[in-house]
């Protein structure tokens, strides 16, 4: 197998890393969450679409829905553990053809977490199978109880069909057994048919630096980089014949290529390579015989990618930097429900995409506008947000929007009304009681008194529209059914009210600025 690695983002001169020796391997990196685990209702659920290995589970139980034996996520990448399953699994691996070689090297890691030291109860051992015949790995094929980390591994002399066989089991929720990184490598038995004198190098002429719209990248392929292979041609008279590139993430790539690419192509000539998307790789497995470079020739590539919706500005991948293009206007910070007459509120403004994404280089000046506006109407945007501090209403009104104006682009915002006055500073002084009074039916007794205060420091006053009065938990009178009737003084001077009584309390509505302190 051949496989080019290209580290985007640097240019680049090294030549290509061989794996003439690899046969096969698995690093489960491609298939978290295959496998099999506990439902939560005393069932099981399985996953084992796409994969080239089989489980047995049938000693397995599953009792809850974090008891399993699957490829789990260990950073960004996979691995192969058993929890808490209360039985013995058994994990295998595709059939891997193995008559072309000998030597043949077989190695894994082998690990556990927890602190149960069972050995009965908790391991993990690996075999080869060859040809039908199960054999132990030579080195580490065992690890019991609460083990050190083990590289499994063992040498098998030839052979036509291999399998890995792994068993292993665990009983308790805090212990996992766990295997990873398997790889089969070996000698061919005949001289190499490979090419052994190609390279990768830099194009004719490399894409520019360029700027996407998140819009546009999100609708086609663009093209972000080239690379050419070429075959040097130094008397071997072999073509090359690559069966897999891969593209390696730089540093100074800041896209997050798992989530925001959604798909990659590599392009020469006529043919086209779909690739299978990682956070730190863009790899291509091309099928024996799909691809070839002729001997002393070279072909270049062109490398395609389509993306996301939500990818924010100035967003780098390689030499292209993902610029967002404003095509609307939202209100970032609405105003709020209730605004008072000629009193300082403030919203913000931002230039957004179709897809939502700030636009944080516009710079094209906002306006307010409403029924009888004043104060901040205009703001020139920062990072694609225009803020307005001091926006005023001058009168009274209901279901108020504003309306904010940018070139083409213009929004409303949430509906609001306007009021004379809302003072949130005025409070209730604890009640004064009279001593204990008996009151005849035909009179008017005085029976509570309080203070209302307005603390002041808004320049505006407390205009009371309704006052609640409601019976404590130690009162035994039914208001509903003894009072007749309310009447409320304040210094002195009844003041005009609309009294409803009910055993819940008694509720003194005021006509505007009728009671005004």
């Amino acid at each position: 197998m051949r496989r080019y690695f290209l580290l985007l983002g640097f240019l680049f001169s090294s030549t290509c890393l061989w794996g003439q020796t690899v046969i096969w391997e698995e690093n489960f990196d491609t298939q978290v969450g295959k496998g099999v685990w506990g439902d939560g209702a005393g069932g099981v659920t399985a996953d084992f679409v796409g994969v080239n290995w089989t489980l047995d589970y049938s000693n397995c139980t599953f009792s809850e829905q974090e008891d399993y034996v699957k490829v789990a996520p260990i950073y960004s990448k996979g691995r192969f553990e058993a929890r808490d399953c209360d039985g013995e699994a058994i994990w295998e691996s595709e059939n891997i053809a193995i008559s072309g070689y000998s030597n043949i090297n077989i190695t894994a890691k082998l690990k556990q977490t927890g602190s149960s030291n069972n050995q009965t109860k908790k391991y993990i051992r690996i075999y080869s199978v060859v040809d039908g015949v199960k054999q132990a790995f030579t080195t580490n094929y065992e690890g019991k109880g609460k083990f050190d980390p083990l590289d499994a591994s063992t040498i098998i002399s030839s052979g036509t069909n291999l399998k890995i066989r792994v068993e292993l089991k665990t009983v308790n929720k805090n212990d996992k057994i766990i295997f990873d990184d398997l790889k089969v490598t070996g000698t061919p038995s005949a001289p190499s048919s490979n090419d052994t004198d190609s390279e990768i190098t830099a194009p004719d002429t490399q894409i520019a630096d360029q700027t996407l719209v998140v819009v546009a990248a999100n609708q086609a392929e663009k093209e972000v980089f080239r690379f050419k292979m070429k075959d040097e041609g130094s008397g071997d008279a072999k073509p090359t014949k690559p069966t897999q590139i891969v593209l390696k993430k730089a540093t100074q790539n800041t896209l997050d290529w798992a989530s925001k690419i959604l798909s990659a192509k590599l392009v020469t000539d006529a043919d086209t390579f779909s690739g299978v998307i990682t956070d730190d790789a863009l790899t291509f497995t091309i099928t024996s015989g799909d691809l070839e470079v002729a001997d002393g020739t070279s072909k270049e590539f062109t490398l395609k990618i389509k993306t996301a919706t939500n990818i924010a500005e100035g967003t780098k991948f390689h030499i292209v930097t993902f610029d967002v293009q404003a095509t609307a206007l939202q209100f970032s910070t609405q105003p709020a429900a209730n605004i008072v007459k000629n009193t300082d509120f403030s919203v913000q403004v931002q230039a957004i995409d179709i897809h939502g994404n700030a636009d944080k280089d516009y710079a094209t000046t906002v306006t307010l506008s409403a029924p009888n506006i004043a104060g901040t109407t205009s703001a020139n945007p920062t990072n694609g947000v225009a803020d307005f501090s001091a926006v005023q209403i001058t009168a009274t009104s209901q279901n108020v929007k504003l309306t904010a104006t940018s070139g083409a682009l213009s929004v409303q915002s949430s509906a609001f009304d306007v009021t004379d006055v809302i003072d949130v500073t005025s409070t209730a002084e604890q009640a004064t009681l009279p001593a204990t009074t008996v009151i005849d039916p035909n009179e008017v007794v005085e029976v509570f008194a309080f203070t209302l205060s307005d603390e002041g420091g808004d320049n505006y006053p407390t205009k009371v529209k309704q006052i609640t009065i409601k019976p404590a938990a130690s009162n035994q009178l039914l208001f509903d059914d003894a009072i007749q009737d309310v009447n409320l003084k304040a210094n002195g001077a009844n003041l005009s009210t609309t009294t409803t009584i009910t055993d819940a309390g008694i509720v003194l509505n005021f006509e505007e600025n009728d009671f005004t302190i």
